[in-house]
């Protein structure tokens, strides 16, 4: 037996109770599921027992310290990912009630929709259950786990029990030759969800997985991708495991998995290799987590069906460094000596930097690696700073600057390559408040704020705009701030591929904080409304991002060099906001930036939301064509897969005071739920296809509209730009 006691963090506490052998040898492993380390170590777990078998390491946990049920009335669970899980507690006459839990089944708050029966199940967007005739219900997920109504789905089919797990509902019916399996999937949400033919004929009385089928066959070839694994497991009458990880494509081909003496009473998966049961040990009943981890880390094969094999998997990074560093002398070494390549159109991903001490990797530090360009030196690779991953300024544009003195005077330079250095040597403690890049050939919106007014927008092309914005404000002591805008700044590669065909396309970026008067567009409207970046009128508010249909799994791909920021790689709980589907959303933040100056360069933040599985940490340099996760239909996502992308610009902004101009030419931006304050960059985002209208000015750019002279830009905002090169821009409209 083996105890470890509480850490430093003085939050986690383990109990090892035994440890089983199937194959193998006993090794440390990562949790390759959704969950973060971070996260884990807020719940106390026991764990019960470890066991090797066929290439896997298979961990039983007990979770403890659970609050606020009754755990001896629990008959059903289901979880809709890692940390979402709901609970059936059975009372009498009977009667049911469901019980939510957002914190991996620790903590646990009472639903009052009721249930039906024990039966229940969980996708994306909807739970289901059955009611005493057999009839399959389905309700809407909504915010803070609560559920909507139930409304009953058309079936072919009664089955007699029902799972779910991570996108699909499973069903068993009871049939002559043993127990039929059918699967619907959340692929259909806006259909009839029907269980179709069965899939199977197995002998278990329940079945539960992950994957996106119809009638056993994928609409598209998720499972073809690094982040889908389409696997099912099976609870036998005895309470053991089986698993099948080629049901989906039509082989019901079972093998047993080694359960030691753990015995469950319901199973339901909530990833790929995470799931959840509820065991009866010596008459109490507790709720185990089950984790399958990779082990055999150079066989080539995807052992724990997470999507990643051998060196991509995080459990198996430290036993390939390893590996590595027993025949190499001390050192540092480029990831890419030793990891396979999850990179698009490149030779290998290069993406950390193993240290090597005594024939051990004693350190992996995530980043854009570079080898020693001394090929003679094979221990000295670094990972180099991110000024240097910066791409230089882009062809064809020049530098702005704008300076304040104390006394209130200030000046505006675009010529030379050094404007500031310029400006600044013609008075002490003067202070920049703008500096950026302007296009030398192409469109450019000018736009200055002066104590004793305002002057433009200007936009047309080159230096044009720049001179006739500083001709027209005057040059007494009135502290003019001048907002330049290239039209185009060329910085992003592709972030996607594989698209969804028409009809379905892009959802429009239209900025939803404060309506604009139509009529500035051309089409006579003379009322309030929102507009996309064409000027096109639009229905109603909608949110300044883009939403990409894309399939669940495809992956997501850095389009330039960059920075994943602080608390930019995370999975938030956005049930506050009140939108249906799972409460958990995987989020990614990183920073990009173009100009080989920092003084003058230009940077953006994307926001991507509904990542299904995040291969990137917060800090962790990146380079184009880096795979930084995959796309995936959790949080407010309607139930279907898609990636939510948004482009906040940090550089020359509007958001700032007059105490504090200089707030707005490099701005902070935190990745928190806060999108009012101008340091979280609420005010701040763009259309990252660029304003398309030439009649207008971009509403991004001020917000508010004065409407006592029809004119006025006196809200806060930022300039959109087209950051893509030409061809990479993803398809809108």
């Amino acid at each position: 037996m083996t105890t470890r006691r509480q850490g430093r963090d003085g939050l986690l506490m383990t109990l090892v109770l035994g440890t089983i052998v199937a194959s193998g040898c006993v090794a440390e492993s990562d949790d390759t599921g959704e969950e973060t380390t971070s996260e884990a170590r807020q719940r106390s777990v026991v764990l019960l027992g470890n066991i090797f078998q066929n290439g896997t390491l298979v961990s039983f946990e007990n979770i403890t310290n659970i609050t606020g049920i009754d755990m001896t009335k629990i008959v059903g669970l289901t979880a809709c990912d890692p940390k979402a899980l709901y609970a059936v507690e059975q009372n009498a006459g009977p009667t049911y009630a469901l019980w939510f839990s957002n914190d991996s089944g620790q903590s646990w708050k009472k639903q009052t929709t009721a249930g039906k029966s024990k039966e229940i199940a969980c996708d994306h967007a909807q739970l289901a259950t059955l009611d005493a005739s057999k009839n399959l219900w389905v309700a809407p997920l909504q915010a803070n786990g609560v559920i909507g109504a139930w409304s009953q789905a058309p079936t072919s089919v009664k089955v007699d029990r029902i799972q779910g797990g991570d996108g699909s509902i499973y069903g068993v019916k009871v049939v002559a030759s043993g127990k039929d399996v059918y699967v619907a999937s959340a692929k259909s949400i806006n259909a009839a969800l029907d269980w179709g033919s069965p899939i199977a004929n197995i002998g278990a009385t329940q079945v539960t997985g992950t994957g996106l089928t119809r009638s056993g066959t994928d609409d598209w070839a998720i499972g073809n991708t690094l982040a889908w694994s389409r696997r099912a497991f099976a609870l036998e009458t005895n309470g053991t495991i089986s698993t099948n990880p080629t049901l989906l494509d039509g082989q019901n081909l079972w093998t047993g998995m080694n359960t030691g003496s753990e015995r469950y009473l319901t199973l339901t998966a909530a990833a790929p290799n995470i799931l959840f049961g509820i065991q009866d040990r010596n008459g109490v009943k507790q709720i185990n987590r089950i984790r399958i981890d990779e082990t055999s880390c150079s066989d080539g094969v995807d052992n724990d069906r997470n999507g990643l094999t051998d060196g991509e998997d995080p459990a198996c990074v430290q036993t390939v460094a390893n590996t590595f560093c027993s025949t190499r002398s001390a050192g540092d070494y480029c990831a890419d000596r030793f990891q396979p390549s999850t990179f698009l159109d490149q030779s290998n991903q290069n993406a950390s930097l193993v240290h090597c001490s005594g024939g051990v990797a004693t350190s992996i530090t995530p980043g854009v690696c570079a080898r020693n360009p001394n090929t003679s030196i094979t221990n000295a690779d670094s990972l180099p700073s991110l000024d240097s991953l910066t791409p230089a300024d882009p062809p064809n544009t020049g530098r702005y600057c704008n300076v304040h003195w104390p006394d209130g005077s200030w000046g505006f330079n675009w010529t030379g390559s050094t404007p500031c250095t310029t400006l600044l040597n013609q008075k002490p403690n003067g202070k920049i408040v703008r500096a950026g890049l302007y296009s030398t050939n192409a469109a450019n919106h000018v736009f200055a704020a002066c104590n004793d007014g305002w002057v433009g927008p200007s936009g047309s092309a080159g230096v044009a705009p720049l001179q006739a914005v500083y001709n027209a404000v005057g040059k007494t002591t009135n502290a003019c701030i001048f907002q330049v805008s290239a039209g185009a700044l060329p910085l992003f590669d592709r972030m996607f591929i594989h698209e969804l065909p028409l009809p379905r396309l892009a959802n429009p970026f239209v900025h939803n904080r404060t309506a604009v008067p139509l009529a500035q567009f051309g089409n006579g409207d003379t009322g309030t409304g929102f507009v996309d970046r064409f000027g096109a009128k639009m229905g109603g508010p909608r949110e300044p991002a883009y939403d990409n249909p894309l399939d669940e799994g495809r992956p997501l791909y850095a389009p330039a060099n960059g920075v994943v920021i602080t608390n930019g790689s995370r999975v938030r709980d956005v049930s506050q906001f009140g939108c249906g589907g799972t409460p958990n959303q995987g989020e990614l933040y990183v920073k990009y930036s173009v100009g080989s100056s920092a003084t003058y360069r230009e940077s953006f933040v994307v926001y991507y939301a509904h990542v299904r599985k995040r291969l990137v940490v917060d800090g962790q340099t990146v380079k184009s064509g880096q795979i930084l996760g995959y796309v995936g239909a959790g949080g407010c996502t309607g139930g279907f897969g898609h990636l939510h992308t948004g482009v906040f610009r940090l550089s020359n902004t509007n958001a700032h005071t007059a105490a504090a101009p200089e707030l707005g030419y490099h701005m902070n931006f935190q990745a928190n739920n806060d999108d009012t304050g101008t340091n979280t960059g609420g005010h701040n985002s763009i259309d990252p296809l660029g304003w398309a209208n030439f009649s207008a000015f971009d509403p991004w750019a001020y917000t508010e509209w004065n409407t006592a002279t029809s004119y006025g830009f006196t809200g806060i905002g930022a300039w959109s730009v087209n950051l893509f090169k030409a061809g990479k821009a993803f398809r809108y409209p």
